[in-house]
C-alpha cells in the first residue's frame, strides 16, 4: 500500500524436524484495515507451494525503528 507503512511483516517457515533445519524468512507485509482486515503483499518473486504442509505462515507485529 502507497504511503502508509506496513503494521505486520509476513514470514514464512518450512516446518522440519529440528530448528536449525527449518529454512524461514520474511516474504511480505500486512496493512490493517479500518474495517478490521488485514491486507497482504508478498514481496516480489516469492512463489508459495500450496500443497505444502510444512509450510507455517506467520504475521509479526512491525515494530517502529
Amino acid at each position: 500500500m502507497k504511503g502508509k507503512p506496513p503494521d505486520y511483516q509476513l514470514g514464512a517457515l518450512l516446518k522440519a524436524a529440528n530448528k536449525e533445519d527449518s529454512p524461514r524468512s520474511y516474504i511480505g507485509a500486512g496493512w490493517t484495515q479500518d474495517d478490521g482486515r488485514i491486507y497482504i503483499k508478498l514481496d516480489p518473486f516469492v512463489v508459495l507451494k500450496g500443497s505444502e504442509e510444512r509450510l507455517i505462515l506467520t504475521l509479526f507485529p512491525k515494530k517502529d525503528d
